[in-house]
Parts: structure tokens; C-alpha cells; sequence
């Protein structure tokens, strides 16, 4: 799917979608053409709370530096400044990202902090420090086909479009408001130090503990969920703590 003059972002449509803002500034929402990353942006100083959002990035990445594919008109790439201590901001970015992409297709949230629909990736989230400023980078996949992405990806990857089957995709205006609107609400919280409730819950959105896991060499049963976020898998030979990385759920 090629991006046309129609298809260009509307970022004044979307801030007027937007509810009430508290955390991130509706004044301070900044749209580029073109980056090379949106967290580097949000990582250079400026005001807490500003949003940057590109329509294409030259080198977007997730996890493990692993590149993520930000095609023009197609998804949302940006990036949200904040300030503070980041515990508990990834429980509060997952959270929100659930229920914002949820407002518009069924999804789940899979540890460490993907968001699925089905057994396909949509959103992807990257937390980046720099002397004190914390860059919040979330990529989602809006109006993407499987001719859209890379050959390698069109297993993996998804989009609200795709989620959506025959129906009419949500438009990138009114999933960004959402995002907006439901990041805000989490972020709330997180400032306010509330991360052992936020914790809890995004424990219990992952669906993970009792689960039998994969990863690399390493087989087992989930038993716990650490504050930080950590696995706690109990082995043959005994409990493993897993921090990050790719799992496969065999149960």
C-alpha cells in the first residue's frame, strides 16, 4: 500500500480526538516528515511531557538494537519525553498501548511488552535513558497488508488493518488520539509512584505465570514475575531468572 496526498497525517484532527492531557504536553506534539529514530529526538533536551512523531524513520529499532520497519503513511512511529525514575514506565506503556489498540481490533499484551493480535506483533515499545531524560519510543502498525512488510517479517508481523479483516481500518489520527489519551492516564499513575499497582496488573494482562516456556536451551515453568519486570522459570535444575528476550509459550 502506497501513502497518497490523502493519506497524509492530520495532527491537528488528532490532538482535537485526544481527551484530557495531563502528563504529555498537547502543545509540545511535534510531526516530522522524515528521522532517522523519534526516541532520539525525545532524548535530546526539550520540555517533559513533548511528543515526536515521524511519518518515516531511517532507523527505527527495537529490542536488542533490531531494526523496525517504519514505512511512510502506514503506522505510527513516535517517541514521548519524560523525566523521572523509569520503574514501572514499561508496565504503564504496556497497559495503555493495550487498551488504546484494543479500542479498535481484540489484542493482548505478550511479555516482555509486545502487543499481539493473534500470534502477530502490532506495537513494539523501546525505553532509552540519556543524562535523565527517558525516551518512550512505541511503533505500531496501522494500515499495513503482508505485502507491506519485508519478506522476513510477513509471518510475524501485523496491523490494525489486517486485525480488522473485511471492516474499514481505524484511521492513524484516531489511533494516536487513543494512544495519547491512554498513555496519559497510565503515565498519571507512574508519576505518582504507583508502579507496584501497575505491576500487578500488567502481570496479570501478560497471562504468563504457570505458563511452560522455550528460550534457547532453556525450557520451563513460569512461577513468578518479578517487580522488574523479570521471569522467575523454574528448571529441571532449578529456578532461572529470564529479563528479556524472545520466548516461545509451549503450554
Amino acid at each position: 500500500m502506497c501513502p497518497s496526498e490523502q493519506d497524509a497525517f492530520d495532527l491537528i484532527e488528532a490532538l482535537t480526538l485526544c481527551g484530557p492531557l495531563r502528563i504529555i504536553r498537547s502543545d509540545a506534539v511535534c510531526l516530522v516528515d522524515e528521522t532517522d529514530s523519534t526516541n532520539a529526538l525525545a532524548l535530546e533536551p526539550g520540555l517533559d511531557g513533548a511528543v515526536y512523531l515521524a511519518e518515516r524513520q531511517r532507523t527505527g529499532r527495537g529490542r536488542f538494537g533490531r531494526s523496525w520497519h517504519s514505512a511512510p503513511g502506514l503506522g505510527l512511529w513516535f517517541s514521548v519525553r519524560l523525566t523521572g525514575n523509569p520503574d514501572g514506565l514499561l508496565f504503564a506503556a504496556g497497559l495503555a498501548m493495550r487498551d488504546a489498540l484494543g479500542a479498535f481490533v481484540p489484542v493482548s499484551l505478550k511479555w516482555p511488552n509486545d502487543i499481539m493480535s493473534g500470534c502477530r506483533k502490532i506495537c513494539g515499545m523501546l525505553l532509552e535513558r540519556r543524562d535523565g531524560r527517558i525516551a518512550l519510543g512505541i511503533g505500531v502498525n496501522v494500515l499495513h497488508r503482508p505485502e507491506d512488510f519485508p519478506p522476513d517479517l510477513r509471518d510475524t508481523a501485523g496491523s490494525l488493518a489486517m486485525a480488522a479483516g473485511g471492516a474499514a481500518p481505524p484511521r492513524r489520527e484516531a489511533v494516536f488520539a487513543m494512544a495519547l489519551t491512554c498513555l496519559d492516564r497510565e503515565l498519571n499513575l507512574w508519576r505518582a509512584g504507583a508502579v507496584e499497582p501497575l505491576w500487578q496488573r500488567w502481570v496479570e494482562s501478560c497471562n504468563i505465570l504457570g505458563r511452560q516456556i522455550h528460550r534457547g536451551g532453556l525450557s520451563g515453568r513460569v512461577v513468578r514475575v518479578d517487580p522488574d519486570g523479570a521471569l522467575i522459570v523454574q528448571t529441571n535444575a532449578g529456578a532461572v531468572k529470564v529479563r528479556d528476550g524472545d520466548i516461545v509459550e509451549l503450554e
